[in-house]
């Protein structure tokens, strides 16, 4: 592991932490719309605290247009696992959490480690006309 991926593994600990101390937050100003439970939040903290399970995989993936989408569904994912703790409705808690901890780990890993080349914009080093110059190519096969 090199700097930059201790550094990436930081951030993302501290999004856990400052995303959870505003779920905290937002739970205590706005009481009517998160359940309280006595005992609960420390639950919630080491649920959500297996998302940590992640991080490798945000510090070996290079950043691309599925690491960000990626980072979103994590981010999604984590203020689930949050609020079912707290939810009032009739369902499995515990499955659906887990679905979506597993969703999340398949959703990742094409997103974050895909190799294949997309066609994109190109230009041409001469071009004789700049409306000419954004080209489309034809992708190139994975």
């Amino acid at each position: 592991m090199t700097r930059d991926d201790l550094v990436v593994g930081g951030a993302i600990l501290g999004f856990f932490a400052v995303s959870t101390a505003s779920l905290i937050a937002c739970g205590h100003a706005f009481p009517a719309m998160h359940v309280w439970r006595s005992g609960i939040t420390a639950e919630a903290i080491l649920g959500t605290a297996i998302m940590a399970i992640f991080i490798p995989a945000f510090a070996a993936g290079r950043f691309s247009f599925g690491y960000l989408v990626s980072f979103s569904l994590l981010s999604a994912v984590f203020g689930f696992v949050w609020l079912s703790f707290f939810s009032a409705f009739d369902y499995p808690h515990a499955i659906a959490r887990w679905a979506m901890i597993a969703a999340l780990a398949a959703a990742m890993i094409p997103l974050m480690f895909q190799t294949c080349r997309s066609g994109g914009p190109t230009c041409r080093k001469r071009p004789s006309n700049a409306l000419r110059c954004c080209c489309w190519r034809r992708p190139s096969p994975c």
